[in-house]
């Protein structure tokens, strides 16, 4: 259907959402891709959505001359930035505008999380299937109209899981459930 916006006389076409089971089927492909070490490389840091990801952590890090920014260092800062184009063209338009800073956000923040409890130096797929587990994470998060809880102004890089009460504690929580799920694939961290 289209809506018709009478102030400036366009149609603005609503979102065409990907059917939820593909993009499961194609999280599940992804994960069995970095279980196998099918795995490709960015070229450079990968930045956007106000998060970065680097070799290592800058002091003054700016992103188009807006600072701060969320600054995700980790040894496989190259290969993150192959998992967020990967995760970009799977989750299609469910990731917006308006709900960008809080997906990749929360991408950032769970290789972050996850490096400060099993330490920067853990194999690349433990990483890889960290992030990727946020991303199921969020993905359940979404309501059938693609709607993620989200903030519509954010400032020093906040994200609506900030404020969730229990988000210092999730973030956590979530980090540990992976190291069982990757302990069973034979990782051991």
């Amino acid at each position: 259907m289209d809506y018709f916006d009478e102030e400036d006389a366009n149609f603005v076409q609503p979102r065409k959402l990907r059917p939820l089971g593909e993009i499961y089927a194609d999280l599940d492909a992804l994960v069995l891709a970095i279980s196998s070490s099918a795995v490709g490389s960015y070229d450079q840091e990968w930045i956007g959505a106000d998060v970065a990801f680097v070799d290592h952590e800058e002091e003054r890090f700016e992103l188009h001359g807006w600072s701060p920014c969320l600054q995700v260092p980790s040894p496989h800062f190259l290969v993150l930035g192959w998992l967020m184009s990967q995760l970009k063209e799977i989750m299609g338009e469910w990731v917006d505008a308006g709900n960008k800073y809080e997906f990749y956000g929360r991408l950032g923040r769970s290789v972050n999380v996850f490096s400060e409890l099993y330490g920067r130096d853990v194999p690349q797929a433990a990483v890889l299937l960290a992030c990727a587990h946020e991303a199921y994470a969020l993905t359940e998060q979404f309501g059938v109209d693609g709607d993620l809880p989200s903030l519509a102004v954010s400032f020093n890089g906040e994200i609506a899981d900030d404020f969730e009460g229990l988000a210092g504690q999730l973030m956590p929580l979530r980090a540990k459930g992976v190291r069982e799920r990757l302990e069973a694939l034979g990782f051991a961290l």
